[in-house]
């Protein structure tokens, strides 16, 4: 059956009452199991038709995800919206979902696109200021009919993974912004992106606990953004520099020179902790890669 299908046989009358919004998350006042942990499999048969799963991440904790990586463009417009109201209430009625994996767009790209439907990740109580969310993944597509907000609301993020088809200086304000409030804890971060950006992420340097780097690029326009992004913190930054957390460091992109790595690899050896360097898509001669290889 499409999923379509699927959606038209569940009315959100129907999706809101089986999924009991009006009883409270056993997470918000104790330290409990939340309820919807012990459901959830009879909660996926519901969120399944918008493409959407929960599932166990840890004991007690759950992690809302999309099934699919397809954007939902390509779906009828009614799923998004429903889409994002689940969402929506779901991570605020249920501080259990602690991860959160979702495809959508981070901000809208253009005024003459469709306005999406925002997914809000603020919480539900007045009191509360701030959403706790361990981990945060979002692969991100131009186009999509969903739009995640309230990112400014996350805090104990430990891990975050972003996988973008393009960027926009936007986008890079939101992630820095982010990275920023959870410097303390963050302590994975992998990014993806196939498009353009002018500059490199200007909070790197803020990553004072983080154990694991990742920086992916498929598009190459005579510049490595991120790469000035890691190497100039590395060498004036003392709090990535004396970092002793980092252990791992990768760095992928598109037809890279020797040149442009070897001042990364000079600047990394003032790195007591790190244990594994990954660099791929590198060119060089052979006498540049032996060079290379020694400063690594």
């Amino acid at each position: 059956m499409s999923q379509s299908k699927n959606h038209n046989s569940i009315s959100i009358i129907q999706w809101q009452r089986q999924l009991d919004f009006d009883r409270p998350c056993g997470a918000v006042s104790s330290d409990d199991t939340c309820w919807l942990c012990d459901h959830f499999t009879a909660s996926n048969s519901v969120i399944q038709a918008f493409d959407l799963e929960l599932a166990e991440s840890r004991p007690g904790t759950l992690r809302l995800q999309s099934v699919s990586k397809e954007p939902f463009h390509i779906y009828p417009v009614v799923i998004a919206q429903d889409t994002a109201r689940l969402v929506s209430l779901l991570s605020s009625h249920h501080p259990c979902i602690q991860e959160l994996s979702l495809v959508c767009s981070i901000r809208a790209r253009s005024p003459f696109d469709r306005p999406p439907f925002p997914i809000h990740l603020s919480p539900s109580s007045s009191t509360l200021v701030y959403r706790r969310f361990r981990l945060l993944c979002i692969t991100e597509r131009a186009g999509t009919h969903l739009e995640l907000r309230d990112m400014h609301t996350i805090t104990g993020l430990e891990t975050l993974i972003i996988s973008c088809e393009g960027h926009n200086q936007r986008i890079a304000d939101e992630i820095d912004a982010l990275i920023e409030r959870n410097r303390n804890t963050l302590k994975k971060f992998d990014i993806c992106e196939v498009g353009q950006r002018r500059n490199g992420l200007a909070m790197l340097e803020s990553l004072v606990a983080c154990e694991s780097l990742t920086f992916k690029s498929y598009y190459n326009n005579g510049g490595t953004p991120y790469m000035d992004g890691v190497v100039n913190p590395m060498r004036v930054s003392t709090t990535l520099r004396e970092n002793c957390a980092l252990e791992f460091l990768s760095i992928h992109f598109e037809h890279v020179g020797v040149s442009e790595v070897l001042g990364l690899c000079k600047a990394l050896h003032a790195s007591k902790s790190l244990k594994t360097l990954k660099l791929q898509g590198v060119i060089g001669s052979e006498e540049e890669r032996c060079v290379l290889a020694f400063h690594s």
